[in-house]
């Protein structure tokens, strides 16, 4: 695969988490009518994606970078990837705490975690964008 594809692919990839933690913001931000279920949909769909995202970098972008890539690219693959691990340790962690739970039991609580989690996870893609480009350059 080309470096275009590669950058094509991590560009639709974060496009797809960023609209998707998008909606996920904008439903907890404007709930008032306790949106557990779709809020719940998204959460799962969002792991399937995070998983094919993750899976993507660290088998078409980190493993060969730190395997073939030069001296310059190898420390930002390992940053990237421990970055990426720690995130998605994070987003599992936070989805084994509430996939349990009756969320309209306790909405508030809820709302601040899953704001919390959106940011982080906004944060995260943010952050990691330019360093990709680097990388994939």
């Amino acid at each position: 695969m080309t470096d275009p594809d590669l950058r094509r692919r991590y560009d639709d990839y974060r496009s797809q988490c960023l609209v998707h933690i998008q909606r996920a913001s904008e439903l907890i931000q404007s709930s008032q009518s306790k949106d557990a279920t779709t809020l719940s949909m998204l959460r799962w769909q969002y792991v399937r994606l995070l998983t094919e995202f993750e899976t993507f970098k660290h088998r078409e972008i980190f493993a060969p970078a730190l395997r073939d890539g030069t001296s310059d690219k190898a420390p930002t693959a390992r940053q990237l990837e421990a970055s990426c691990a720690e995130i998605s340790r994070a987003f599992r962690a936070y989805v084994m705490k509430w996939s349990t739970v009756d969320k309209n039991a306790c909405w508030e609580d809820y709302r601040e975690a899953a704001a919390a989690i959106i940011q982080r996870l906004r944060d995260h893609l943010e952050a990691e964008g330019p360093a990709m480009r680097l990388l994939l350059s």
